[in-house]
């Protein structure tokens, strides 16, 4: 998961996005199998420090070994739902 130091880390460096192949936040792993636990809003640590400072972040994104370039043009096409605050999306990476 992503910790609190990595997302500041992440602001500090400008990024726009941020794509992860895992459950970025701790609380994620658990929240469906451990239903006595009360989340708190911290918790969630991308969603509470990423979202505010305007970070876009795609998660279980799959398939990163495939990608042999240092830096890649990167389109996360998301599937229109409404009134939803995220989506699956087509998650691709362009090497040039």
């Amino acid at each position: 998961y992503t910790e609190r130091d990595a997302c500041e880390w992440l602001i500090k460096r400008k990024v726009k996005t941020v794509g992860f192949d895992y459950p970025a936040d701790y609380a994620i792993r658990y929240e469906v199998t451990d239903t006595q636990h009360n989340y708190k809003k911290d918790e969630f640590t991308t969603h509470v420090i990423l979202f505010p400072a305007g970070i876009y972040h795609v998660d279980y994104v799959c398939n990163l070994h495939l990608i042999t370039k240092k830096r890649v043009q990167f389109m996360a096409l998301p599937i229109p739902i409404q009134d939803a605050e995220g989506s699956p999306t087509r998650a691709i990476a362009i090497e040039e």
